[in-house]
Protein backbone atom coordinates (compact mmCIF):
# COMPACT_ATOMS: atom_id res chain seq x y z
CA UNK A 1 0.00 0.00 0.00
CA UNK A 2 2.86 2.39 0.74
CA UNK A 3 4.10 2.16 -2.85
CA UNK A 4 0.67 3.19 -4.14
CA UNK A 5 0.49 6.16 -1.83
CA UNK A 6 4.04 7.15 -2.75
CA UNK A 7 3.09 7.14 -6.42
CA UNK A 8 -0.11 9.04 -5.77
CA UNK A 9 -0.92 11.63 -3.18
CA UNK A 10 2.40 11.67 -1.35
CA UNK A 11 4.27 12.85 -4.46
CA UNK A 12 2.51 16.22 -4.48
CA UNK A 13 0.40 18.07 -7.03
CA UNK A 14 3.32 19.36 -9.12
CA UNK A 15 4.78 15.89 -9.48
CA UNK A 16 1.37 14.42 -10.33
CA UNK A 17 0.86 17.02 -13.05
CA UNK A 18 4.27 16.28 -14.55
CA UNK A 19 3.54 12.54 -14.51
CA UNK A 20 0.19 12.99 -16.29
CA UNK A 21 1.72 15.27 -18.93
CA UNK A 22 4.47 12.74 -19.51
CA UNK A 23 1.91 9.95 -19.74
CA UNK A 24 -0.26 11.82 -22.26
CA UNK A 25 2.46 11.47 -24.90
CA UNK A 26 2.54 7.70 -24.54
CA UNK A 27 0.07 4.98 -23.71
CA UNK A 28 -0.93 5.58 -20.10
CA UNK A 29 0.29 2.88 -17.77
CA UNK A 30 0.70 2.33 -14.07
CA UNK A 31 3.63 0.07 -13.25
CA UNK A 32 3.40 -1.62 -16.69
CA UNK A 33 -0.37 -2.12 -16.33
CA UNK A 34 -2.52 -0.36 -18.96
CA UNK A 35 -4.30 2.44 -17.09
CA UNK A 36 -7.69 1.33 -18.41
CA UNK A 37 -7.25 -1.96 -16.54
CA UNK A 38 -7.35 -0.23 -13.15
CA UNK A 39 -10.76 1.00 -12.00
CA UNK A 40 -9.29 3.84 -9.93
CA UNK A 41 -11.29 7.01 -10.41
CA UNK A 42 -13.69 9.13 -8.37
CA UNK A 43 -17.44 8.82 -8.08
CA UNK A 44 -19.59 11.83 -7.26
CA UNK A 45 -22.52 11.57 -4.86
CA UNK A 46 -24.93 14.11 -6.33
CA UNK A 47 -27.06 14.15 -3.18
CA UNK A 48 -24.05 15.65 -1.35
CA UNK A 49 -22.47 17.67 -4.17
CA UNK A 50 -23.23 21.39 -4.13
CA UNK A 51 -21.41 22.08 -7.44
CA UNK A 52 -18.91 24.40 -5.75
CA UNK A 53 -16.07 23.68 -8.25
CA UNK A 54 -13.58 22.57 -5.57
CA UNK A 55 -12.86 19.36 -7.48
CA UNK A 56 -12.55 21.10 -10.86
CA UNK A 57 -10.23 23.77 -9.50
CA UNK A 58 -8.17 21.39 -7.37
CA UNK A 59 -7.50 18.48 -9.75
CA UNK A 60 -4.49 19.22 -11.98
CA UNK A 61 -5.34 16.33 -14.30
CA UNK A 62 -8.65 17.53 -15.75
CA UNK A 63 -10.64 14.62 -14.36
CA UNK A 64 -13.72 16.77 -13.66
CA UNK A 65 -15.67 19.06 -15.98
CA UNK A 66 -19.08 20.70 -16.15
CA UNK A 67 -21.37 19.19 -18.75
CA UNK A 68 -23.81 21.14 -20.93
CA UNK A 69 -26.34 21.26 -18.08
CA UNK A 70 -23.64 22.73 -15.74
CA UNK A 71 -23.49 19.52 -13.71
CA UNK A 72 -20.02 18.47 -12.53
CA UNK A 73 -19.09 15.09 -13.95
CA UNK A 74 -16.10 12.75 -13.97
CA UNK A 75 -15.14 13.11 -17.64
CA UNK A 76 -11.54 11.93 -17.98
CA UNK A 77 -11.56 8.81 -15.80
CA UNK A 78 -8.11 7.58 -16.69
CA UNK A 79 -6.42 10.93 -16.13
CA UNK A 80 -6.87 10.27 -12.43
CA UNK A 81 -3.56 9.24 -10.91
CA UNK A 82 -3.73 5.74 -9.45
CA UNK A 83 -3.69 5.94 -5.66
CA UNK A 84 -4.45 9.66 -5.48
CA UNK A 85 -7.56 10.67 -3.59
CA UNK A 86 -6.59 14.21 -2.66
CA UNK A 87 -9.78 15.72 -4.11
CA UNK A 88 -11.82 13.45 -1.82
CA UNK A 89 -9.88 14.77 1.15
CA UNK A 90 -10.11 18.37 -0.03
CA UNK A 91 -13.90 18.38 -0.30
CA UNK A 92 -15.48 18.55 3.19
CA UNK A 93 -18.96 17.28 2.29
CA UNK A 94 -17.85 13.75 1.32
CA UNK A 95 -19.42 14.01 -2.13
CA UNK A 96 -16.36 12.46 -3.80
CA UNK A 97 -15.54 8.80 -3.20
CA UNK A 98 -12.85 6.43 -4.44
CA UNK A 99 -12.75 2.65 -4.54
CA UNK A 100 -10.70 0.62 -2.11
CA UNK A 101 -7.00 0.24 -2.86
CA UNK A 102 -7.89 -3.42 -3.35
CA UNK A 103 -8.70 -2.63 -7.01
CA UNK A 104 -5.06 -1.63 -7.49
CA UNK A 105 -3.78 -4.72 -5.69
CA UNK A 106 -6.03 -6.95 -7.82
CA UNK A 107 -4.81 -5.36 -11.06
CA UNK A 108 -1.18 -5.79 -9.97
CA UNK A 109 -1.85 -9.44 -9.16
CA UNK A 110 -3.65 -10.02 -12.48
CA UNK A 111 -0.78 -8.48 -14.46
CA UNK A 112 1.98 -10.10 -12.37
CA UNK A 113 3.33 -6.79 -11.07
CA UNK A 114 4.88 -6.63 -7.63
Amino acid sequence: MREILTYGAARGINNLTKEVKKMSTQQKKFRDIPREEIAWFPAISYTLCDHCDVCINFCPNGVYIRDDSKKIIVKNLYNCTVGCNMCEQKYPKKAINFPSLDVVREAKKKWGVK
